[in-house]
């Protein structure tokens, strides 16, 4: 299983653990115009805008506990704000 992190389209991390993947996440610093995507096995999970205000989920082949981790870190990550 592979995770890959991408802060305004370059690829910043992978890594093969969900955990990892949402720690990685939850401790970005990333801006008001940034975006953040997570990918597993080349699947795009979820996009998040900086700002929060617009999220994007496309879950394609994804298992109910990736999707749960989407739903997780979009919850965690508005709560931070």
């Amino acid at each position: 299983m592979t995770y890959k992190i991408n802060i305004d389209g370059v690829q910043t991390h992978q890594v093969n653990d969900y955990k990892q993947a949402l720690n990685i996440i939850l401790t970005s610093e990333i801006s008001d115009t940034s975006t953040l995507e997570l990918y597993y096995e080349n699947t795009l999970m979820f996009r998040i805008k900086g700002s929060l205000t617009a999220l994007d989920m496309e879950i394609g082949r994804a298992t109910s506990e990736l999707q749960s981790l989407a739903y997780l870190v979009c919850r965690l990550l508005l709560e931070k704000k």
